[in-house]
């Protein structure tokens, strides 16, 4: 969920938005959970939903979003950045390994049926 303090980015094409990304920044000396799953802590930030409208990708807008994103997290003392994708997101993995991100770790997230409840597993 979206929150006043998310630091967001929009790509406009023809009056049209045809991309966002979006950026949670955390300072807690507790484990806390971004977006209700991914474990995190210290000064850092999340950079999370992200969307391309179809007939736009390929074009760099992920690796254009990102690295505003980025640059602006680093403006703000902030050197820890951390993301998630969904597994057969392909391009996603591709862009996000492009701009440098590494895998450190993955999780399986359980959504049940009933409240949208979410169970993480790190692994």
């Amino acid at each position: 969920m979206l929150s006043s303090e998310d630091v967001g980015v929009f790509v406009m094409h023809n009056d049209i938005v045809v991309g966002y990304n979006w950026r949670k920044d955390f300072n807690t000396s507790k484990i806390i959970k971004s977006d209700g799953y991914l474990p995190i802590s210290g000064k850092c930030s999340h950079l999370h939903w992200a969307r391309v409208k179809k007939d736009m990708r390929g074009l760099g807008l992920q690796k254009l979003m990102l690295t505003f994103l980025i640059d602006h997290a680093y403006e703000q003392g902030i050197v820890n950045l951390y993301t998630d994708v969904e597994i057969n997101n392909i391009a996603a993995l591709r862009g996000i390994n492009k701009i440098g991100f590494k895998k450190i770790y993955r999780i399986l997230v359980l959504r049940t049926k009933l409240n949208w409840r979410t169970i993480t597993i790190k692994y």
